[in-house]
């Protein structure tokens, strides 16, 4: 083995043992369900517009997809700003 090789793998050393940690803990982890809560869809415009109508039906067929409660909450006045 010459110098230049000898010097490299002990740099080595510290990085495969922290991939070989990162590695067991990933299958450590237990994802949480998504969503968790109930989901909120804010509607920009009041209630009763074409938006709002678009609003309802797309939270109707989440609710469905997700199995979890969706909201859709109307902030008339914020089409530029969402808070």
């Amino acid at each position: 083995m010459d110098k230049k090789t000898s010097t490299v793998i002990p740099a080595l050393g510290p990085f495969i043992a922290a991939l070989i940690a990162a590695l067991c803990m990933a299958t450590l982890v237990i994802a949480q369900p998504f969503p968790s809560r109930p989901v909120r869809v804010v509607v920009p415009t009041s209630a009763g517009g074409a938006t709002d109508a678009f609003a309802r039906a797309l939270a109707q067929r989440l609710a469905e997809n997700w199995g979890q409660t969706t909201v859709v909450e109307n902030r008339p006045g914020a089409e530029v700003l969402q808070a």
